[in-house]
């Protein structure tokens, strides 16, 4: 019942949000991407009741090691301030950049987004972003669902995930 719940709101969501998925499916690993995104995924969750989370998975590198990165609702609490001009950065690399949070310069790295799946969930990621499959993986245990949705768009590909916890027996 919850998954059909979940893979219902989850397929209404990608119907309904074309632009958005776009613009979520369009990576990169600035600060205008992560302050959209993660205006995006709160609408998104405060849009359906039937979960209460959403994240975006996605793949990326950290030197040349190959991660996946996740972004949330709550990512945007790392970002608040202004972007350095890159100018200014004297940042080796694109794995990081650097902004200025009420006048301190502030580096945000790639490593404070790295996800870190289980064995099953890496296996999936990596057939999707592989292209080898498109199906929704769904996983339930002690009250906590999710739902994780492939979303591909001009060769790019994200995961959409979506969560929602139920606590039993407690009232109050």
């Amino acid at each position: 019942q919850k998954r059909d719940i979940l893979i219902q709101s989850s397929e209404r969501i990608v119907k309904d949000n074309p632009a958005q998925l776009d613009a979520l499916a369009d990576y990169r690993f600035d600060l205008a991407y992560i302050r959209k995104t993660s205006e995006i995924l709160d609408l998104m969750a405060k849009d359906d009741s039937s979960f209460n989370a959403a994240m975006i998975i996605v793949p990326d590198k950290i030197g040349n090691k190959p991660v996946y990165l996740a972004f949330s609702a709550d990512s945007r609490l790392n970002v608040g301030g202004e972007a350095v001009p890159a100018a200014s950065q004297n940042v080796e690399g694109n794995d990081n950049f650097v902004m200025d949070r009420n006048g301190e310069k502030v580096m945000i790295k790639k490593t404070d987004y790295v996800y870190s799946p289980n064995l099953k969930e890496r296996e999936y990621l990596q057939k999707v972003f592989a292209g080898q499959t498109q199906e929704m993986r769904y996983e339930a245990e002690d009250g906590h669902y999710s739902l994780c949705h492939p979303y591909r768009k001009n060769g790019k590909t994200i995961v959409l995930c979506f969560s929602d916890y139920q606590e039993y027996g407690k009232i109050g």
